[in-house]
């Protein structure tokens, strides 16, 4: 788990059960994040309640803060909450891969490996 998630409710009042259910779906991301990087992740979670036309909507955001002034970000909406911490799971995952993809070294031993057998045109 993200240990240091903190929840905040703008215009909403955040119960136990969407405290919960936040911090199993957002904080449960730390099993994507590489392991010399867990140590130093934060993150923060806002949760409004937007009155429409339409009835309520509700909006999350979240934002996870990695080492080497890295900030992940993610903001949907949706008609229901959980709907909506859902969404920006999905959106963070996406940004955690290419967090990882990016920051990746391969050990030497795999590069020398993978250079014996690229294609020479």
């Amino acid at each position: 788990m993200i240990e240091p998630l903190e929840i905040i409710g703008e215009k909403y009042e955040v119960t136990d059960r969407i405290t919960k259910y936040t911090q199993k779906k957002i904080g449960g991301l730390d099993h994507y994040i590489p392991r010399n990087v867990k140590k130093s992740v934060s993150g923060e979670v806002r949760l409004r309640q937007i009155n429409g036309e339409n009835g309520d909507k509700y909006e999350v955001e979240a934002m996870i803060n990695l080492p080497e002034k890295n900030t992940l970000i993610a903001k949907d909406q949706a008609p229901n909450i959980f709907a909506a911490v859902d969404i920006v799971q999905t959106k963070l995952l996406g940004q955690i891969r290419r967090y990882k993809t990016e920051h990746q070294q391969k050990p030497r031993r795999v590069q020398s490996f993978i250079k014996r057998f690229r294609r020479v045109e």
